[in-house]
């Protein structure tokens, strides 16, 4: 595919001033051209004897093989006539041009000569220029033959067509093209990367802080897709069905909305989750709505419910001692404790559902009114405890046997989803709109703990500058904190990140703007791809993720 920058959401599109630059982003963005870089609205200066010229490229597609091409877009009719006069037709009337499009590109080609001249000397490039119509289906009349050729023009047709044969064929359409023509093509990569990182990209990275683009991604992340909003509207109609999807199909959000639009409608709604961490963001969340909305993990209902019956919690100070009880004695108390004190709940929404034993399905049915609406959220490939998930139409009656399934990728920045898809098969699919985060992920590589200690430090530097707080962090490893050197480094010297790092399994389903793996490759366990898997899916990372991993 084609690479955009910058990369825009549906949201973004439709805020462009220019409809038809809209239009031809969409069409661009589905292009199958490897290696094509795509710059839309490129800001531009031109200096002489005269003053300073600020102009705009409306797109700039650039190839390491072929060249650059500048596209002037025009929407509308648009016409030329006898007298060389440009004339445009659109929603405000109809008015002769006061610059043609053929001196625009003109000038933002000597802009873009003007810097090459001073960013990369010595390069030389052929540019061609198209004139891009995209509400324009054919030409008639006489084609002005003089001033173009049929290579400088791209009409609507041939954009719903557009291939990468036919940009191919533009590119050779300027001059320094010929088959005797001095040029730099092919260029290497050292001359592609000063192309494109000296010349291109600054100056269309226009932005605020880092930390003020995580929280445009958070809010962009939030709007529920169709997918999304059609589950919804399918859950209004089947009160009792389970919704299974991989890391970052939004399950968290929706478990959430589906709790306050029942709760809304005047439902006692019990939301349910495993991981503490988890049930504290629902519980967050939440909290400014004031709607009859419960949140527990599995084992913070259980010890509620003990302590009110005088039941008493005691988990026992043998860790060999305390799987059975978590799984068994701690359900047994809550069954005794509904027993003294009954309840009837309308709604229960469960997230992290594949976490569950299978017995407990069975204590929390006796919690529910005749009726109630029962909505599992679960990842079967996040199955980190082992257990034998499988869904408990058995329990509640009138389930659906089978899950509805989540397939898109909605919660990470677009970087980080194709990053995940990239290197397991089992992520969710990007959803083609994420929103851009404009950073990859950074992979960093240790040899020794210390090593380790000072990339973490720097890494955190680096995010502080960028305006992040500890707030905006999860610190992550494969092992209990205590046991990482690198976490324990950090907390001697920055003891407000100490609330910020967890084992990876202690909060999954958790979101954040920014994600530190560490820790990976310590041991033969840890280096694992399933560890990699595993700790891979904890968090919806909205704008960075840092995996600090061994160099065997």
């Amino acid at each position: 595919m084609a690479t955009l920058f910058p990369r825009l959401s549906e949201r973004e599109l439709d805020a462009l001033p220019s409809r038809a630059e809209a239009k031809v982003y969409r069409w661009l963005r589905s292009l199958e051209y490897p290696g094509l870089q795509i710059m839309h609205g490129l800001a531009t200066q031109t200096r002489n004897d005269k003053g300073t010229w600020v102009g705009e490229i409306d797109f700039l597609l650039f190839h390491p093989q072929h060249g650059i091409q500048v596209w002037e877009v025009k929407g509308g009719g648009i016409w030329l006539d006898g007298e060389g006069n440009w004339w445009s037709q659109g929603n405000h009337g109809t008015f002769k041009l006061s610059t043609t499009p053929l001196d625009q590109l003109k000038k933002q080609s000597n802009s873009l000569l003007q810097a090459m001249q001073k960013v990369v000397p010595g390069i030389r490039l052929p540019i061609a220029p198209v004139l891009v119509f995209p509400d324009t289906r054919s030409w008639e009349g006489q084609f002005p033959e003089l001033t173009l050729n049929r290579d400088h023009l791209l009409l609507k047709g041939e954009l719903e067509q557009l291939d990468a044969d036919a940009i191919t064929r533009r590119f050779g359409n300027a001059a320094w093209t010929g088959p005797r023509a001095d040029n730099s093509l092919p260029l290497d990569k050292q001359q592609a990367n000063l192309i494109q990182h000296h010349l291109l990209r600054p100056a269309c990275s226009l932005v605020g802080s880092v930390a003020e683009r995580a929280q445009d991604i958070d809010a962009e992340l939030f709007r529920l897709s169709e997918e999304q909003q059609w589950v919804l509207r399918l859950l209004e109609h089947i009160p009792r069905m389970a919704i299974h999807g991989g890391a970052g199909t939004g399950k968290s959000v929706l478990a959430r909305a589906q709790a306050e639009q029942l709760a809304r409608e005047g439902q006692k709604v019990l939301m349910l989750c495993y991981n503490i961490a988890l049930a504290e963001a629902h519980r967050q969340a939440l909290a400014d709505s004031e709607l009859p909305i419960e949140v527990f993990t599995f084992h913070e209902l259980c010890e509620s419910r003990a302590s009110a019956a005088g039941l008493g919690w005691e988990p026992p100070s043998d860790p060999k001692q305390m799987g059975e009880f978590f799984n068994e004695t701690a359900p047994n108390l809550l069954a005794e404790a509904l027993q003294r004190t009954p309840e009837q709940w309308g709604v229960m929404v469960v997230d992290e559902a594949q976490d569950y034993e299978p017995y407990w399905w069975l204590v929390l049915q006796e919690m529910l009114e005749e009726g109630a609406r029962v909505t599992l959220f679960a990842d079967p490939a996040q199955n980190l405890y082992g257990r034998d998930y499988q869904i408990p139409s058995e329990v509640f009656r009138g389930m659906v046997p089978h899950p509805f399934s989540l397939h898109r990728n909605y919660r990470n920045a677009y970087e980080i989803a194709v990053w995940l898809k990239e290197r397991h098969s089992a992520a969710a699919e990007p959803w083609e709109h994420l929103p851009s985060s404009e950073n990859a992920v950074q992979i960093h590589q240790w040899k020794t703990q210390e090593e380790q200690q000072q990339k973490l430090m720097k890494a955190i530097d680096q995010l502080e500058a960028d305006g992040f707080k500890p707030e905006d962090i999860l610190l992550l490893t494969p092992f209990k904190v205590a046991k990482s050197a690198a976490l324990q480094a950090l907390v001697t010297d920055r003891p407000n990140y100490a609330g910020r790092m967890f084992n990876v399994s202690a909060v999954k389903g958790l979101e954040a703007p920014v994600v530190i793996l560490l820790d990976l490759g310590v041991n033969k366990w840890a280096e694992s791809p399933k560890v990699g898997w595993q700790s891979t899916p904890l968090s919806a990372e909205r704008q960075r993720r840092f995996c600090i991993n061994r160099l065997c």
